[in-house]
Order: structure tokens, then C-alpha cells, then sequence
């Protein structure tokens, strides 16, 4: 287990972080403003960011999603509740 930031407001201050999905290689974390970001395995698109890298190692912000509640993991899966 590691401490990880998570940088995107206008000062770079880390995000804080609302809900936290883990999957089997990969993980999603839910920030403040309902910004969705991932990491980790994608060989099957689990990750939602429109491209197939094999495995994703720097957090990438999902497009698209602005009013999410919850992120779950499933093994080769992300899901959003809205």
C-alpha cells in the first residue's frame, strides 16, 4: 500500500478522493467534482478511456462522465453509478 496524488485543480493540489473501486490489475477512484480516474490493466477496455493499452501506469482522467455517484471494480470491469 502506497500514498498516491492525484494532482488536477487549478493550484495542482491533490484531489481529495470520494469513492475508490479496485479490480483485478486495475483501479478507479471517484475525485471531488465527480471527476473519474484510472489506472492499471486495460487489455480489455475495463478502463473506459476509449484506447487499449495493454496496461495504463499514470492516472488518466475518464472522458465523458460528469455526474457519477459510485465506482465499482469487477474483475475485467469498471462500472459508474449515476
Amino acid at each position: 500500500m502506497s500514498l498516491v496524488t492525484i494532482p488536477g485543480n487549478a493550484d495542482d493540489e491533490p484531489l481529495d478522493i470520494l469513492d475508490v473501486g479496485i479490480g483485478s490489475g486495475h483501479i478507479a477512484v471517484l475525485t471531488e467534482g465527480n471527476a473519474l480516474y484510472v489506472a492499471g490493466q486495460n487489455n480489455n477496455g475495463q478502463l473506459g478511456i476509449g484506447r487499449e493499452d495493454a496496461f495504463v501506469h499514470e492516472w488518466q482522467a475518464v472522458m465523458g462522465v460528469s455526474r457519477v455517484q459510485e465506482v465499482i471494480c469487477a474483475p475485467m470491469a469498471t462500472i459508474m453509478q449515476i
